[in-house]
């Protein structure tokens, strides 16, 4: 999220809407990981990336689509016999995306907290559904590595979720995860913000000179 939230902010700010497509699962060869994220505004401006230039375009194609009629998708991208030439992954990849737009979200206090933690380089999770019944797609909780809690889901889905979130800030990566509210099957993506890695360079040789 850190590397594409200035240019959401610069997009909302010229009144226009976002989708968000985050990739949720991978497998095999995939040329981006889990967590990874695309942002596209309602003008096809793009930031970020999702399949390091495979699928992009079909992507934003599907995030205008999630513009227009306001429901977020769900995507899956590999190589297949009659996909090679069109929509696929030359790497022999495959990769699922979550595709959202963002404006159910913005009218929010969890949006504000999401941002917050994300310029703050505080680390943060999120949960996200992205499957189940439609009208729970999309529904968002986070959680801080101060126990700061934002947004909410449906009915023992927190108190589930709340300790892989945890451990989630202390490390580890985005997953998907299968849980339940109730008997309500849903698909789950736990996703992390953290802050930046430090790299510290020890010794004033010429290498650590152009590393630096």
């Amino acid at each position: 999220m850190r590397d594409v939230l200035p240019e959401i902010e610069r997009w909302l700010a010229d009144g226009k809407q976002v989708a968000l497509a985050t990739v949720i699962s991978t497998w095999g060869s995939a040329p981006r990981p889990a967590g990874s994220k695309m942002a596209v505004s309602s003008q096809g401006e793009m930031s970020g990336s999702a399949s390091a230039g495979c699928v992009e375009g079909a992507v934003v194609e599907e995030a205008l689509g999630c513009l227009r009629d306001g429901r977020s998708r769900r995507l899956h991208y590999g190589v297949a016999d009659d996909a090679a030439w069109t929509v696929g992954l030359a790497c022999g990849g495959d990769i699922r995306l979550f595709v959202e737009p963002l404006t159910p979200l913005l009218e929010t206090p969890a949006f504000d907290a999401w941002r917050s933690a994300v310029v703050e380089d505080r680390p943060i999770v999120r949960a996200c559904i992205v499957d189940g019944p439609a009208e729970w797609i999309g529904a968002s909780w986070f959680l801080d590595a101060g126990g700061r809690e934002a947004g909410g889901l449906p009915a023992g889905l927190v108190e589930a979720l709340r300790p892989r979130a945890a451990a989630l800030l202390r490390g580890g990566s985005p997953s998907l995860v299968d849980a339940a509210a109730g008997e309500t099957p849903v698909a789950i993506f736990l996703d992390v913000t953290r802050p930046p890695e430090r790299l510290v360079i020890v010794g004033a040789v010429h290498i650590a000179v152009h590393l630096a």
